[in-house]
């Protein structure tokens, strides 16, 4: 159930900016083109506002629309269960340094491997939809149903979560089109800042894959 206003205050402002910016992109293109990163430019010093600038447009409104779906579906849920433990000044301040964090360190990773190419450019916030799924669903990775199964003895959300890492991983693998070496890091940063913020999810993990508690 996604949460109301007041529970994830900064999700919804933020998921809004973007909203407001990418349509600005899509009607004025040199805003669009000044906010692109282009790997090239980035690590030759120049433009580099656009590690972060990029994930407020989008090339098209699909693009767009599927972005701020998942992002809103997971980022809002994040925020909700940080403000939870941590209070809401804490649990909002980790919220802006994940975007900042997310959005950057994956252009940076993504973009060091193509600084020499010129044509690279990356746009959007998929990256970030992928790390804020991933750390949803490693957060609390024991959550879930434990209905008898012949498939599965148990649905976790650890299960959800080795779905998309593995899926990730063989897209990135075999090079399927779009940007699958960023989601895949995108999904592995959102491992390691759930395990930054709330270590326990591993030493659970470890417990319930080698004692079943």
């Amino acid at each position: 159930m996604i949460p109301d206003f007041h529970e994830a205050m900064v999700s919804y402002l933020f998921l809004a900016l973007v909203f407001m910016t990418s349509v600005l992109g899509f009607f004025h293109r040199s805003f669009y083109y000044a906010n692109v990163f282009q790997p090239g430019q980035v690590f030759s010093g120049q433009r580099v506002w656009t590690s972060f600038s990029s994930a407020l447009v989008h090339g098209s409104w699909m693009h767009l629309l599927v972005n701020t779906g998942f992002c809103l579906a997971f980022m809002t849920e994040v925020e909700y269960m940080l403000v939870d433990d941590f209070g809401q000044l804490t649990g909002r301040v980790y919220t802006v340094a994940l975007v900042f964090a997310i959005v950057i360190s994956c252009n940076l990773i993504d973009g060091f491997r193509m600084r020499t190419n010129q044509a690279s450019a990356t746009v959007g916030l998929s990256t970030l939809a992928c790390a804020m799924a991933m750390f949803y669903f490693v957060y609390f990775p024991l959550d879930g149903e434990d209905t008898p199964s012949y498939i599965f003895p148990s649905f976790k959300a650890f299960h959800i979560a080795l779905g998309l890492l593995v899926t990730f991983s063989l897209t990135a693998i075999f090079r399927i089109r779009g940007n699958q070496f960023g989601h895949l890091a995108g999904c592995l940063l959102g491992m390691v800042t759930a395990a930054a913020i709330r270590p326990a999810w591993i030493a659970e993990m470890v417990s319930y894959l080698f004692t079943g508690n």
